[in-house]
C-alpha cells in the first residue's frame, strides 16, 4: 500500500492526463508541482480543503508567465491537452486579514512552503471553514454571501449564494493519500529500525553463543588434559608399585 500511494503521487495517477507528461517529460526549470503535492493539512480539514480547491487542486504552480507560455507551447505541439497554471509572480493574495481572528480561513489551516504561500492565499484566502452546515448557513448570511463557506464534510456555500453539496466519493482523496503515505513511510521506517535492532540483537546473541561455546570447549580441553595427566600419574604410580614388589 505504501508503494501504491507513493506511485500515485509521483506518477500523477488519477489526475488530468496532460499533467503527467508536463511534469515528467518537459524538464523545464520553473515548473514546480500540482497544488495537491505542495500542500498538507490536518486530517480534520482534508475534505474541506479538497472541496474548497475543487479542480484547482490539479493546477500546476510555476514561477512566472514565461514558464507558463513554454508549458502551453509544449502541450499544443504534442497535442496533450490543457492545464491551468498558477504563476507565482502573478498571484495576488485575497486574504481579509481583518476577519482572521473571527473566522477560520482555509489558507490558515494549510501547511505549505513559504515560496508558495501567495498562491495558497490567492486560492483559499476568501474561503471560511465551518464545522457544520448550520454554521455555514449562518456565516453566509452574516457576511451577506461575500465569501465561500465550506463545511468540514465538504459542503460549499459559494459567494453569491449558490450551494453545492451531497455525497462525496472517497476514492481519490489526494490529501488523505499523502497523509497515509507519510504514515506508511513512518511505519515502514519504524519496522526497518525494529528489524535492524532485532538483527543486531540476534548477531550479538550468536556472538555470545560462539564465545560461550569456545569457553566451554576450552574448559573441555582442559578437563581432557587433566584426565590424561591423571591417567599418566596412575600409570607411573602403578609402575613404581610393580618395581617395589619385584624388589
Amino acid at each position: 500500500k505504501r508503494k501504491m500511494l507513493e506511485t500515485m503521487q509521483k506518477e500523477y495517477e488519477g489526475m488530468p492526463h496532460a499533467i503527467k507528461p508536463l511534469m515528467k517529460d518537459l524538464k523545464l526549470d520553473g515548473i514546480y508541482d500540482v497544488v495537491a503535492n505542495l500542500i498538507d493539512t490536518d486530517k480534520k480539514y482534508e475534505t474541506a480543503i479538497e472541496s474548497s480547491l475543487g479542480g484547482a487542486i490539479y493546477h500546476i504552480v510555476v514561477e512566472d508567465s514565461f514558464v507558463a507560455k513554454k508549458a502551453i507551447q509544449f502541450l499544443k505541439t504534442n497535442k496533450l491537452g490543457r492545464v491551468t497554471m498558477l504563476p507565482i509572480q502573478n498571484m495576488k493574495a485575497k486574504y481579509p486579514h481583518s476577519l482572521a481572528k473571527q473566522e477560520t480561513f482555509a489558507n490558515q489551516v494549510v501547511k505549505v512552503n513559504p515560496k508558495y504561500q501567495t498562491v495558497i492565499d490567492s486560492l483559499l484566502g476568501r474561503t471560511i471553514l465551518c464545522e457544520t452546515i448550520d454554521q455555514a448557513i449562518e456565516t453566509s448570511k452574516k457576511y451577506d454571501y461575500q465569501y465561500k463557506i465550506v463545511t468540514l464534510e465538504g459542503d460549499i456555500f459559494n459567494a453569491g449564494g449558490s450551494v453545492t453539496g451531497g455525497y462525496r466519493s472517497k476514492k481519490v482523496n489526494w490529501l488523505a493519500n499523502k497523509r497515509l503515505q507519510k504514515e506508511q513511510e513512518t511505519l515502514f521506517l519504524q519496522k526497518q529500525q525494529q528489524l535492524a535492532q532485532l538483527q543486531e540483537q540476534r548477531e550479538r546473541l550468536l556472538e555470545e553463543e560462539k564465545e560461550s561455546w569456545q569457553h566451554q570447549q576450552a574448559l573441555w580441553n582442559r578437563l581432557e588434559e587433566k584426565k590424561k595427566q591423571k591417567e599418566e600419574l596412575q600409570f607411573q604410580t602403578h609402575q613404581l608399585e610393580q618395581k617395589e614388589m619385584e624388589l
